[in-house]
């Protein structure tokens, strides 16, 4: 199975690499840049999975950053920053950022984020070909759906094609 690919974007050589590190332990596949130039370029040759962006950086700042790539990708971005103030936040959220933390942090926080945010995003994205099935019967004849669009009142049954085939003898009956 191919790694995700996380871009890393901060000025900072320490704290980049050291989030580097960390995401490198995790099983991720890590691009990491100083400037935001560099960042842009490769979001246009890779296919990253997410972004972890800092905001003060020497050649732009990152909510530019962030705006400009949320011209053209829709992954994740994380905003990483020792600017906390309220406003920093509202402002990163409403230019496209996911999701938002403050210097100093922990790293394996961070990495607990990355790891929901690209959960979160492969789930709401996948190819729904892809998806599991489930056969729901409404009283009008069975009909095959995705889990996704299984989401039924309760006087619906849902049966999971995953699911054993019931031995025989063993019957779906309505109450």
């Amino acid at each position: 199975m191919p790694k995700d690919k996380l871009l890393i974007v901060d000025d900072e050589h320490e704290i980049a690499d050291l989030i580097s590190l960390y995401l490198e332990n995790g099983g991720f596949q890590v691009f990491k840049f100083y400037t935001a130039v560099d960042a842009l370029q490769c979001t246009q040759t890779e296919n990253i999975d997410l972004a972890i962006l800092d905001v003060m950086l020497p050649d732009m700042n990152g909510f530019q950053l962030c705006r400009q790539i949320r011209e053209t990708h829709h992954f994740p971005i994380i905003m990483l920053t020792a600017k906390g103030k309220g406003m920093d936040k509202i402002t990163g959220l409403s230019l496209g950022a996911d999701d938002y933390m403050t210097k100093p942090f922990q790293p394996l926080e961070l990495v607990a984020r990355v790891k929901a945010q690209l959960r979160r995003y492969k789930r709401y994205n996948a190819d729904p070909k892809q998806e599991e099935g489930v056969i729901v019967h409404s009283g009008q004849g069975p009909q095959l759906h995705t889990k996704r669009q299984a989401a039924l009142p309760d006087a619906h049954r849902v049966f999971d094609l995953t699911d054993p085939v019931p031995e025989e003898g063993k019957h779906c009956q309505s109450r």
